[in-house]
C-alpha cells in the first residue's frame, strides 16, 4: 500500500511539474521577441536604487540594538535539528 501511495505521489507531482513546464514554454513562445543581447545593461537598469522604507529602518535599528538575535536563532534551530536527527537515528520504527 505504501508503494502504491509513493507512486501516486511521484506521478502526481511529476505531472504537475510537466503541466507547469508546458505552460511556461507556451508563455515564452507567445511573448514578443524584444529581448536584445547586443550590449550589456547598465547597473542602474538591472538594480534601480530605491528609497529605504520605514520597515528597512526598523530592521536596521533592530540589528543595531540586538545583533546576537540572528546568531542565537540560528544556533537554536541548528540544535533542534541536530537533536531530532540524532533521535531519529536511534528509533527502530
Amino acid at each position: 500500500m505504501e508503494r502504491l501511495m509513493l507512486w501516486l505521489l511521484v506521478l502526481g507531482f511529476g505531472g504537475a511539474f510537466l503541466w507547469q513546464l508546458t505552460a511556461r514554454v507556451r508563455l515564452i513562445a507567445a511573448a514578443p521577441n524584444t529581448l536584445s543581447l547586443s550590449g550589456p545593461a547598465s547597473a542602474s537598469t538591472l538594480h534601480p536604487r530605491r528609497r529605504p522604507s520605514a520597515e528597512d529602518d526598523g530592521r536596521a535599528a533592530c540589528r543595531r540594538l540586538c545583533p546576537r538575535a540572528g546568531v542565537l536563532g540560528f544556533m537554536a534551530f541548528a540544535g533542534y535539528t541536530a537533536a531530532e536527527f540524532l533521535a531519529g537515528l536511534g528509533s527502530s520504527t
